[in-house]
């Protein structure tokens, strides 16, 4: 049976996709400054939160029953490119450092998304066990994620998987509610517009991505008796009424481009939209190959990754083994 594809969300998922390469072309291009680059914060000021709220509206679509056989289809579809790919790009840093003496410990750090997506499909699985007074699969629900975690910080950090997680689920179940109550959600979407845009762009002005310096200066001018962890804790905050409000600004303006574009492909992002997982998995290793100056090198980065990863793509695409292990397409 086919399955019904929103266009809307494929032409998101295909913008957001290209932000992440570029993002990440940026944090390459210009390893001391990029934190301070106003493309940056934008773009870091509302993709990741936005991709993990879609994936909340998606799991929603499809009328198929959210239990132990789903979880499964979802651990081959994530975890199996997570750790796959997490070996690949520790390998590669080892390889090179032994005998380029360069090392590239980076390029597992981007894989994050996958195993925290995760840890919010399981915990929307536990919420429906419950829900059922399924007590039995909520405790081994509980247990795998916990193990999944524990993986997590094996290959990355613990407390940063955590810490990640408890940033994000909020924006996934976001995104559940948002297909359930869609009709209501555009309304007030379309009543708060200009609110939700005068909010994003005043408060963008203090964002700051890991070092919350902009705010640090703001708030000490104001009130130069606050204590170093008082400040980290209003930056937090502070920043996810950000994301909260880029994700709304920046979902209004991917529905006018889809609407503009005529919708269905609109303007080629749908097809980027489709390729998500290969793009992301792949495109990093692309930027080893830049080693031009500022700007010149974001754009090659940027090129050599979506070209690159889509290459290699269609290559294993025709060998069923290889693409179940590489990109979870069972």
């Amino acid at each position: 049976m086919m399955v019904h594809r929103d266009g809307l969300f494929d032409c998101i998922k295909g913008g957001l996709i290209l932000l992440v390469v570029l993002g990440h072309s940026i944090v390459y291009s210009f390893p001391g400054e990029y934190l301070t680059r106003w493309d940056f914060k934008l773009i870091y000021s509302f993709h990741m939160a936005f991709f993990i709220l879609v994936s909340g509206y998606l799991v929603e679509t499809s009328k198929k029953e959210r239990g132990w056989k789903w979880l499964w289809h979802r651990s081959c579809r994530l975890m199996l490119p997570y750790c796959v790919w997490s070996a690949i790009a520790k390998l590669f840093s080892v390889v090179s450092m032994h005998f380029f003496f360069k090392t590239y410990e980076g390029l597992a750090d981007v894989y994050w998304f996958l195993i925290v997506l995760f840890l919010c499909d399981i915990t929307y699985v536990f919420i429906r066990f419950m829900k059922k007074r399924n007590y039995g699969f909520a405790l081994c629900s509980i247990a795998m994620f916990v193990g999944i975690s524990i993986l997590g910080g094996w290959i990355d950090s613990f407390l940063h998987i955590v810490k990640l997680y408890v940033l994000y689920v909020p924006f996934y179940f976001f995104g559940v509610f948002f297909f359930q109550y869609k009709e209501k959600a555009e309304r007030t979407l379309r009543l708060g517009a200009p609110l939700f845009f005068l909010m994003y762009i005043i408060m963008l002005g203090g964002f700051d991505v890991g070092e919350h310096r902009a705010l640090h200066s703001f708030v000490q001018l104001w009130y130069p008796e606050v204590t170093h962890d008082e400040l980290v804790a209003m930056a937090v905050l502070y920043n996810r009424i950000v994301l909260f409000f880029g994700v709304l600004v920046w979902y209004l303006t991917f529905k006018k481009i889809y609407a503009l574009t005529g919708g269905s492909n609109a303007g080629g992002l749908s097809f980027f939209g489709k390729h998500t997982m290969p793009i992301y998995l792949i495109h990093s290793f692309f930027f080893l190959a830049c080693d031009f100056a500022g700007e010149v090198n974001v754009i090659l980065g940027v090129f050599l990754g979506i070209s690159g990863s889509l290459f290699i793509y269609y290559i294993v695409k025709r060998y069923r083994g290889f693409r179940i292990l590489l990109f979870g397409e069972v």
